[in-house]
């Protein structure tokens, strides 16, 4: 081509995105805008948040960080070069291996932060973070440089999904088998530490998929 930069460009390919029904197709008539998609998965997601949460302030935004979101995480979860099969069903779970249920975690560990109600310290005693769920936790939060750096070499967006998924699954372990929040201080501090750096790599980390991160759900 006769410019320098010729020579860094790298041909990233990618899958065809599907319907359960089959491809999305121009030349059969079928293909369907980006923009119609988005916008049917925020009034999805309007009605989810109507049921669950009918209270919530800034439900419009809200649902347009969570549709959208769910989206884009539905297509980089799937390795680049496989076609990606779209479910609206799966997408937009609050409960599976979604965008839903990882900004759905976030929400969730914001609020705990905000029932703690100080400012969090790095000042505890770490010893106290012995308990097994612990311990699988901060091992995992430990690989989030790694797996940023792993997945940019290799142009490879689903690595960071999983390790999301990942995160969260080993969150909602500790959660479920350890109160964050309890009568002895220098424990509570230390949870609380725990569920402040989790918060925060769930966020860096859907800031880099381009998916916002929603206080409240």
């Amino acid at each position: 081509m006769g410019y320098d930069w010729a020579n860094h460009c790298v041909h990233v390919d990618f899958g065809l995105m599907k319907f359960k029904d089959g491809k999305m197709s121009t030349r059969k008539g079928k293909v369907v805008l980006l923009e119609d998609l988005l916008m049917e998965a925020v009034e999805r997601i309007k009605k989810i948040i109507e049921e669950k949460n009918p209270s919530l302030e800034n439900k419009e935004v809200v649902a347009n960080d969570v549709g959208i979101g769910a989206v884009i995480f539905a297509d980089l979860s799937t390795k680049r070069n496989k076609d990606v099969v779209f479910d609206w069903d799966e997408a937009l779970n609050f409960e599976g291996e979604t965008g839903p249920y990882v900004q759905y975690t976030h929400a969730r560990l914001c609020s705990i932060l905000r029932k703690y109600g100080r400012p969090v310290t790095m000042d505890i005693r770490f010893e106290l973070l012995n308990e097994d769920e612990a311990i699988i936790l901060i091992k995992n939060l430990w690989l989030f440089p790694s797996i940023i750096l792993k997945a940019a070499e290799l142009y490879e967006p689903s690595f960071i999904s999983n390790y999301l998924i990942d995160v969260c699954g080993n969150l909602n372990r500790f959660y479920n088998a350890h109160r964050v929040l309890s009568d002895d201080e220098e424990l509570t501090m230390a949870r609380i530490l725990l569920v402040y750096a989790t918060r925060q790599v769930i966020k860096n980390g859907l800031k880099i998929l381009g998916i916002k991160t929603p206080e409240e759900m």
